[in-house]
């Protein structure tokens, strides 16, 4: 299975349809964890492939679940309670199989639907910092910054010049 193949699955193969970034990220997820059950599937024995099996199928369930959620206000432990689980374990287990923190995963999810924002509606800032989570100004522009390496500013007005 290759992903263009398994794009053209999923999107149903529309000739010219344009995929959104969120789209494309979930798609990409849902590709990834087609492609690591089969890995450890073929590596492991059937018992300890159930094992992996549902500890993929639950990180999947925690990455839906963020991708969904991520303006409403979302602490660790909140989220580790909808999945009955420790803060600490849902700490431990999203950054095992995520490569990131949490808080990082959702900060990296809002300011890519502010990304969109910007591109593509004429509101302020202000208010889509607010759209996307952050309920302070300052702290949205310093997380877009680290992230994309610009301002919002600057991200705006870039996207008018194209």
């Amino acid at each position: 299975v290759t992903f263009a193949t398994y794009m053209d699955k999923l999107t149903g193969a529309t000739p010219g349809r344009k995929i959104e970034a969120d789209e494309y990220k979930k798609l990409a997820y849902e590709f990834f964890i087609l492609l690591t059950e089969r890995h450890i599937k073929n590596v492991l024995g059937e018992e300890d492939y159930k094992k992996q099996f549902k500890k993929l199928d639950t990180f999947h369930h925690i990455v839906d679940y963020l991708d969904k959620n991520y303006m409403d206000n979302l602490s660790v432990a909140d989220i580790a309670d909808h999945f009955n689980m420790s803060a600490s374990y849902l700490a431990h287990f999203f950054k095992e199989y995520g490569q990131k923190s949490v808080i990082e995963y959702v900060n990296e999810t809002r300011i890519l639907h502010a990304k969109n924002f910007l591109e593509k509606e004429e509101i302020p800032i202000s208010e889509i910092a607010l759209r996307v989570g952050f309920s302070d100004i300052n702290y949205f522009s310093r997380k877009f910054k680290a992230i994309t390496g610009i301002t919002p500013t600057e991200y705006k007005k870039n996207c008018e010049r194209v």
